[in-house]
């Protein structure tokens, strides 16, 4: 991304644009965060369980050291060594995995997605990214974070170890014992003491990550419309659906009309066309209703049907106004559309 790009990504970013980034796997984290819980898991986990490690070492040297005069190959010590190796470790990488794995949970959620997996072999090309590797702003952080972190690092450790020099001696003249200890115990501090400055390093970056993250999200005023479009659906396309919709709830109605019993209407404006059938209603329903365009219509088609048309204008407003169509009557009408009904059974001689 260029930085006259980003330049005009000015709007914050919406819900789906950070879905659709941690559907990426594109999220905010600190790789140094991690890499220090790593460290500083291992080293607490080797300390907890020293006397164990001890212990299990001890013991493969002691049995390594029967079994020389039993004339062992080189590959039996190396299987069993190998064996031991990883029963030693095995505890330790346990520890570190998962707090290494928790560390990234805490900074991002959880977030699974294969996405990342997918190959995508645009990315192999390093061409595109070369200014952003060297000549930018994100790649001058990096680099002093580093230069920050090496010089941090070696200040500590000769600061330690000039002053266990200082106060102890020189180390020659211990036996392997007291050297191991004592080359621990100064390995030790050196790690203690620089894991606690590199997590401090780690959060600052942790923080300064998601705010590139952040920015790295926004969007244009281009692409907020657009994603806007997309959400609420086309205003040309929508009212298009809503014409087809309506033009087949019209002719749904304007069909209806074969089974109404009445069309009852205000001449100019409005029509009600309801139907009953005396041992399958309850309740007089209304088939169809329209106005103006659509009332001279469902009136059309009434009197091709030869089904009674009857003005009333006052009932015909009445029934647009609070009828829906598929539905009863309202109760407040049900006397006068009774009385209607009444009507044209005396003049058809049926009710349907």
């Amino acid at each position: 991304m260029s930085e006259v790009d980003q330049e005009q990504k000015t709007e914050e970013p919406s819900g789906k644009q950070v879905s659709r980034f941690r559907e990426e796997g594109d999220v905010a984290r600190s790789a140094d965060l991690s890499m220090v819980v790593n460290l500083l898991a291992a080293v607490g986990a080797i300390v907890v369980f020293w006397p164990f490690i001890s212990q299990t070492l001890s013991s493969y040297t002691a049995f390594a050291l029967g079994r020389l005069d039993a004339h062992e190959t080189a590959p039996f010590f190396a299987l069993e060594g190998g064996k031991v190796a990883a029963f030693v470790i095995l505890p330790v990488s346990l520890v570190a995995t998962v707090l290494t794995v928790a560390s990234l949970v805490a900074q991002i959620g959880w977030n699974f997605t294969w996405k990342p997996l997918i190959p995508n072999f645009g990315k192999l090309n390093p061409l595109p990214k070369l200014p952003g590797m060297f000549f930018s702003g994100r790649a001058v952080v990096e680099i002093l974070k580093s230069l920050a972190k090496i010089g941090i690092v070696g200040y500590v450790s000769v600061n330690i170890l000039l002053e266990e020099l200082d106060h102890h001696g020189r180390l020659a003249g211990l036996s392997i014992d007291e050297l191991f200890l004592r080359l621990g115990q100064i390995a030790l501090r050196i790690v203690i003491h620089t894991g606690v400055v590199l997590i401090v390093i780690a959060i600052i970056d942790l923080f300064y990550q998601r705010y590139q993250h952040h920015k790295k999200m926004k969007m244009t005023k281009e692409e907020t419309k657009q994603e806007h479009k997309d959400q609420e659906g086309d205003p040309i396309v929508k009212r298009r659906i809503r014409g087809k919709q309506m033009e087949s709830a019209r002719a749904r109605m304007l069909k209806a009309v074969k089974d109404a019993s009445v069309v009852v209407v205000n001449p100019t404006h409005y029509s009600v066309a309801i139907r009953y059938r005396l041992a399958q209603d309850a309740a007089p329903i209304i088939v169809a209703l329209g106005a103006d365009h659509m009332a001279l219509k469902i009136r059309e088609k009434a009197r091709h049907l030869g089904i009674p048309v009857v003005s009333n204008p006052p009932l015909a407003r009445a029934l647009h106004a609070k009828g829906k169509v598929g539905g009863y009557v309202p109760k407040e009408n049900y006397r006068a559309v009774a009385e209607l009904l009444a009507w044209v059974y005396k003049v058809t001689g049926k009710v349907a």
